[in-house]
């Protein structure tokens, strides 16, 4: 078959393979609009119970030249129309249409834009207990300017024992080769933490920079844990009184190696027992340090309710730990205490 002949006596095909070369075109444009690099240096272990740090552990310090375009955020909801449709959806298919034309909404746009000199963010945790303030950051650029947090945001849980925070400031030099960065808490200095051996990190459309509580907040872990948990036990239902011998799906991923053969499952079976809906109310995070020989220990706390079908009433049915060691930057389960 001669497939140029084919395409130079066919219009709409001509039509269609240009409308295509247009879009591969739009899409690399917008694929580069999402391209950008921040030079980082993250702190590895926790300190936080001792005493000269006042509750403060800094995780990871960031340089950036850029910033999130204003209206960003806005999504779907500037796209008009196509969020009017989304609304006349029910259920799942409305779930689905809002993830998969946000996504492209998300895509199609330019999240970011230069900024005059550089943006320093500091992220990291501190404890709640024993404070009634948070931390104040001053940073010195280069060893000679000397610059405060200019910004200030926390992920700050009710009642919880431990609060993420992301400071930024903002240098207006020409280049950064060394920062140091200070903490005050109710008159008290912490240790002072160094930045000079920066390394790199690409962020592209499918790889965006994650604000530090997402990145590194436990909870998330154990969430999409028992998500895994739930649909590995939905597979092995099959197997009638089996289920220690079957797979437990994705769950098994976020569990510490040396922790798999001795996991306590039988600590999570009353979620295949239980006939009534349930959820999770917000998990409350604390840091107990040592536990058992290991150090850093986190523990999440999950409170279940029930959720009466016809009254939609929510009964408290009980608590349960989960506890979790940072390993790579990423968390990873070593225990779980039987529900009470």
């Amino acid at each position: 078959m001669n497939y140029k002949s084919l395409i130079k006596n066919n219009l709409w095909l001509q039509l269609l393979l240009a409308l295509l070369a247009i879009w591969l075109v739009i899409t690399l444009i917008f694929f580069f609009h999402h391209r950008v690099v921040a030079r980082t240096v993250e702190i590895p272990g926790w300190q936080l119970d001792e005493a000269q740090n006042l509750g403060v552990q800094i995780k990871k310090i960031s340089v950036y030249d850029w910033q999130r375009a204003p209206g960003y955020y806005q999504g779907m909801a500037g796209l008009g129309p196509l969020w009017s449709l989304g609304h006349r959806l029910q259920g799942e298919v409305a779930e689905g249409y809002f993830q998969a034309a946000g996504a492209i909404a998300a895509y199609y746009s330019r999240p970011y834009q230069k900024t005059e000199g550089y943006r320093i963010e500091v992220a990291g945790a501190y404890l709640n207990e024993g404070y009634t303030q948070p931390p104040r950051f001053t940073v010195t650029v280069n060893e000679d300017l000397v610059i405060e947090e200019d910004s200030f945001t926390l992920d700050v849980e009710e009642g919880g024992k431990l609060s993420y925070f992301t400071a930024t400031a903002h240098a207006d030099v020409d280049g950064i080769t060394h920062l140091d960065v200070q903490y005050h808490r109710e008159g008290q200095e912490g240790p002072k933490e160094t930045a000079e051996n920066f390394e790199v990190e690409l962020y592209t459309a499918f790889n965006g920079p994650l604000g530090y509580s997402r990145r590194y907040n436990p909870e998330g872990t154990v969430v999409e844990f028992i998500k895994d948990y739930q649909e590995g036990s939905k597979k092995a239902q099959r197997y009638v009184g089996q289920w220690e011998k079957t797979d437990k799906g994705g769950a098994r991923q976020v569990l510490r190696a040396n922790e798999k053969g001795q996991f306590p499952w039988k600590n999570l079976q009353w979620m295949q027992k239980e006939k009534k809906p349930w959820s999770i109310q917000r998990p409350i995070t604390e840091y107990l340090g040592e536990l058992k020989g290991i150090a850093d220990v986190f523990a999440v706390t999950l409170r279940y309710v029930s959720l009466e079908e016809k009254s939609g009433a929510a009964e408290t049915m009980g608590e349960q730990k989960f506890y979790l060691v940072e390993e790579g930057n990423r968390w990873k389960i070593i225990d779980v205490s039987p529900l009470n």
